[in-house]
């Protein structure tokens, strides 16, 4: 690997670091890691923050190099195969969306099936009776809903929240 390369990866990792996608979420993401979600009491506790911090900081960076080491090294054993053929890929690539083209000109309407959400049946009697499910579900956790506190944060038996 020569000092370019080396030099794109390394500028092309931090740019990763601050996209627009994961940057915005980075402030929920690093809170819920430390623990500094509120009143939660399954949440971490004990160690220093800057010690939590440090150990989310270094199990993050670790996940990193994790996935993109494997992807580099499973790219770099796919490249030379993939490089010699792309051409080839690209031409059938080419031909089809063009063979699609055509079809949908002449009519042809391509369908996804994409699945769609259906209404329940199922419905409230009244804003007493959502209420009322609210509090079933969150009061044996030791955590209560009503119109000042109209959020809750608690962990149900299964683990999920």
């Amino acid at each position: 690997m020569n000092g370019g390369t080396l030099a794109l990866a390394f500028v092309a990792g931090t740019v990763a670091t601050v996209n627009p996608c994961g940057f915005a979420l980075l402030p929920a993401y690093l809170s819920y890691f430390l623990g500094l979600g509120g009143d939660d009491e399954d949440g971490p506790t004990g160690a220093n923050p800057v010690l939590r911090a440090l150990g989310v900081s270094a199990a993050v960076t670790l996940g990193f190099v994790v996935v993109f080491g494997l992807m580099g090294i499973i790219w770099s054993s796919v490249s030379g195969w993939l490089g010699n053929r792309l051409p080839y890929f690209t031409i059938v690539i080419g031909v089809g969306l063009v063979g699609l083209g055509i079809a949908m000109l002449r009519g042809f309407e391509p369908v996804v099936n994409i699945p769609k959400l259906q209404l329940s049946e199922k419905k409230f009697r009244d804003n007493d009776h959502v209420k009322y499910v609210l509090d079933k579900i969150v009061s044996p956790l030791g955590r209560r809903v009503d119109e000042s506190t109209p959020m809750v944060d608690a962990r149900l038996k299964d683990g999920s929240r």
